[in-house]
């Protein structure tokens, strides 16, 4: 039997567009080629490991036949177009593909057509697809002087001034969740906001009260995020 790439898909001859040249494409290129694709790399750079593997896979004179089409690897240097869609069997994103907007109560409508706009515009350059994910999402802030230190007893990320101003975003687990975090001080006082799945939203908010005890936190209640 084939091996599988872990989705469950037989892949042994399919062609499988792989969009980046970073390290998270380079560790999803072997699982790839691992289970037989013939991998079609886009990105303006690629890491050395990636186009090594890319010569290693050419065919070489005298190569015996087999019964079964070796995984290739083609590398195109330049950013993706749509139609480097044509002819795939699966597309593989290997970075950040996926912006979240975060917008107040009410502004739902508001914020989806300037969604719509947005993906207009560059519908002609690249596939843009948009989900209502407000019924599936928890949203917790953390505000105070403190509020970086309190984080680094859940979260390994460094979230002090110099690397997580105000106005970075970032991933990164906390209390083992994954968490989307975003510096945004109210006032000029430091606050993060952290966005994750509705299912660990309890879990989180228990896990920031605990870690929150030997810096006196208080719980203000549900306030309308004006952001």
């Amino acid at each position: 039997m084939a091996d599988l790439l872990p989705l469950f898909l037989n892949l042994t001859g399919r062609t499988v567009l792989l969009v980046g040249g970073g390290p998270v494409a380079a560790s999803k290129l072997g699982q790839l080629v691992a289970a037989g694709a013939s991998v079609r790399v886009v990105a303006p750079e690629v890491r050395d490991e990636i186009a090594g593997l890319a010569r290693s896979l050419e065919p070489r004179d005298g190569a015996p036949g087999t019964a079964h089409p070796l995984p290739t690897i083609t590398i195109a240097r330049r950013s993706f177009a749509p139609a480097d869609l044509e002819g795939v069997w699966l597309v593989v994103g290997s970075g950040p593909g996926e912006w979240h907007v975060l917008a107040p109560p009410g502004a739902a409508a508001a914020v989806t057509d300037w969604l719509a706009t947005v993906a207009a515009d560059a519908a002609g350059d690249e596939f843009v697809s948009m989900t209502d994910l407000t019924h599936g999402r928890a949203l917790v802030r953390v505000t105070g002087p403190d509020a970086a230190d309190l984080l680094a007893r859940l979260c390994g990320a460094d979230l002090q001034d110099d690397m997580a101003p105000d106005g970075a975003a970032l991933r990164s687990g906390v209390a083992g969740v994954a968490t989307d975090i975003i510096r945004d001080d109210q006032a000029g006082v430091p606050s993060y906001l952290l966005h994750c799945e509705r299912s660990s939203g309890q879990y989180l908010f228990g896990a920031l009260a605990g870690a929150g005890e030997p810096f006196g936190i208080g719980v203000d209640g549900f306030r309308l995020p004006g952001i």
